[in-house]
């Protein structure tokens, strides 16, 4: 799509070119535009009746699907088989999408969870630091606690630690319960929409049915309320019980004494007489700086965890995602006249795994050690992969320095690379997941012997594919030049003969210098493009049943008038 400079210079547009196609979908008629300068709408409805139109919404390739294809392409896909894997995954589009979307939801929850986990674990590292500070805080405490108070200060300390632990229980039920008081007014059953019609018994059942049941809900609400409000009164009065007194004069009479032991210091000619309760502060602070660490590093075990469920799930889904793509070929396989077998061999396209590597990393150097990478992962056999090696080689540079990885290094600065390497590299390393391999085989008969795709001839390959793209699907298809590198037998054999087949449940549009594929083929229209001036013009159009048309094609086939005659001879007598 491309507008020249000048005359000399290749391209077919202009700045003003305008293309629109119209695509009938479910009984409708959509206008799907394009232009240079994007003003066109993209999707528009057609109204049948006046023939107006207005724009839509959504995504072109998925609600207007189109299979298009030339020869060069088909020439491409036989020089590089996996390639036909987008051909087949454009066939899948909906399971497809939704694996891959997985795919991708997993990859970033993989890494999120990773990075999540690195983050917890090194604000647990800060434990060692508060526990050496707590040490020597309680050997303060110890020191202050010696003498006739000490007992009232353990005393102290282990009322006030218990009664800290009170209020935290008691705030978090109450919390709790308020909570649920404000839920409760959201308990509620919608209202029911009925027509007018008052002789529906049906819809007066279902009327009973749900006033019934938004009673139900209604009085559910009520009770709640009442006994929230019950549950409130009974903890305010809990709150005053004896018990709870006896507890709260406990607290007070400790108090009181440990501020008489203060007052004595104080006389003693303690310098700070503040600092016992400074320091049972600070141990307190410390305790819980400790115990968040401790809480830091449980929640960076359980979100490591959680990332290798999800990187089981990322590989397991790229499993069902070539289960998918057998599934399909096996339902399409009775199509290809059996002229054609492609097989995909599972997470077997790993050959470039080097450079991979080296991309994952971020280094283009290290050739050698990355080979050896290579080796480690793939263990020897190249057709079968192996996820524990690749975890293995993981667990082995995530480990770096404090302990020594597992394979021969064959330059010292590789191990200087990789130990300063930035975990998310190796998080992205632990992602790789090798593509599937595409292994297409042909025969030129029914009977004849298979052979690999690219053992073929350019003709080979090309009617090989062609009986491939053309036994399976049903969107319109368009099809460029097909006949090239074709000799006549394999024109008729495979292209004229499937074209027949294939034009019964969808639309196919050739684009095509052969009359013979046009005649052939039963082509139902024909358009003819002519040059005039510098500019392409339609010469003529219509069925092969137009006089125009069938001249158009005389003028153009080889053997004239003869070769449209043979065609009509086909219609009329099928048996020869």
């Amino acid at each position: 799509m491309k507008v020249p400079k000048d005359r000399k210079e290749a391209g077919l547009l202009t700045q003003q070119t305008k293309t629109e196609v119209v695509y009938r979908k479910d009984g409708q008629r959509f206008i799907l535009s394009w232009s240079q300068d994007g003003s066109a709408r993209s999707i528009a409805r057609v109204n049948e009746q006046d023939h107006s139109s207005s724009p839509e919404e959504g995504d072109i390739r998925e609600r207007f699907p189109v299979r298009i294809y030339s020869q060069k392409q088909l020439f491409t896909l036989a020089q590089n088989p996996n390639a036909l894997l987008s051909v087949i995954d454009d066939d899948i589009p909906t399971r497809r999408g939704e694996i891959k979307r997985k795919i991708e939801e997993f990859r970033n929850s993989y890494l999120f969870l990773r990075a999540s986990a690195r983050a917890a674990l090194k604000q647990s590292e800060a434990i060692s630091t508060y526990e050496g500070s707590l040490r020597d805080v309680r050997h303060k405490i110890n020191v202050l606690q010696a003498g006739n108070q000490a007992q009232v200060i353990k005393r102290h300390q282990q009322l006030h630690s218990k009664d800290s632990s009170w209020q935290q229980i008691l705030a978090a039920a109450m919390n709790a319960i308020d909570s649920v008081k404000s839920q409760v007014s959201e308990l509620t059953v919608a209202d029911l929409i009925t027509d007018a019609a008052k002789d529906d018994q049906a819809q007066a059942s279902l009327q009973k049915v749900h006033g019934e049941i938004k009673k139900t809900i209604n009085q559910l609400r009520q009770d709640l309320k009442q006994r929230i409000d019950v549950a409130q009164n009974d903890i305010a009065r809990i709150q005053e019980s004896d018990d709870a007194k006896h507890w709260q004069n406990e607290i007070i009479s400790i108090q009181k004494k440990l501020a008489e032991i203060m007052k004595n210091l104080t006389q003693q000619g303690i310098a700070n007489p503040n600092e016992y309760s400074d320091l049972l502060k600070v141990s307190k602070s410390l305790e819980g700086k400790i115990q968040d660490c401790k809480n830091k590093k449980e929640d960076a075990e359980k979100l490591e965890r959680d990332a290798d469920k999800v990187l089981r799930n990322y590989r397991e889904y790229h499993i069902k995602m070539n289960e998918l793509r057998q599934s399909f070929l096996l339902e399409v396989s009775s199509n290809n006249e059996n002229l054609i077998k492609i097989k995909i061999n599972q997470l077997s396209n790993h050959d470039n795994l080097r450079e991979q590597i080296g991309e994952i990393l971020g280094t283009s150097a290290f050739e050698r050690d990355r080979e050896e990478i290579v080796k480690n992962i793939e263990g020897g056999n190249r057709q079968s992969w192996s996820w524990e090696n690749l975890d293995k080689l993981i667990t082995d540079i995530r480990k770096l320095p404090d302990q020594q990885i597992s394979w021969d290094i064959q330059d010292k600065r590789f191990l200087d690379f990789l130990q300063k390497l930035p975990p998310e590299r190796i998080d992205r390393l632990a992602l790789y997941c090798p593509g599937d391999e595409v292994e297409v085989e042909f025969r030129e008969k029914k009977v004849g012997s298979w052979k690999s795709l690219q053992q073929g001839s350019p003709g080979q390959q090309a009617a090989a594919l062609l009986a491939f793209i053309l036994g399976h699907g049903k969107e319109p298809i368009i099809i460029d030049q097909p006949e090239d590198d074709l000799d006549n037998s394999l024109i008729y054999e495979l292209l004229v003969r499937r074209l027949r087949e294939v034009k019964q449940h969808r639309q196919v549009i050739v684009v095509t210098h052969n009359p013979n594929i046009v005649v052939n083929g039963n082509a139902e229209f024909v358009l003819s493009l002519k040059v005039e001036s510098s500019q392409t013009r339609i010469g003529c159009c219509g069925g092969l049943q137009d006089q125009s048309v069938r001249d158009e094609i005389c003028r153009v086939m080889e053997g004239g008038r003869e070769a449209l005659v043979r065609r009509y001879q086909w219609i009329l007598l099928p048996e020869r």
